[in-house]
């Protein structure tokens, strides 16, 4: 399993995981800001953290991300 793998698996765990969306919204976001400190330059880490961004940006906000 690649480092990129296993971010999208600890990603996916966490968001299907039956938890408050206070914690489940902190760990998300403590795992986009490992994700980036460990793989700053890996073209797949930056995709995959874009990708999480845009699952969380909703409308306007998501529209300007794809930009």
């Amino acid at each position: 399993m690649t480092s990129n793998e296993l971010f999208t698996s600890v990603h996916t765990l966490i968001s299907t995981y039956p938890c408050p969306q206070s914690l489940k919204t902190s760990l998300l976001a403590y795992l986009h800001d490992i994700l980036l400190q460990t793989r700053p330059n890996d073209p797949d880490a930056l995709r995959i953290a874009a990708s999480w961004e845009l699952d969380v940006a909703e409308g306007e906000e998501q529209v300007e991300l794809r930009r």
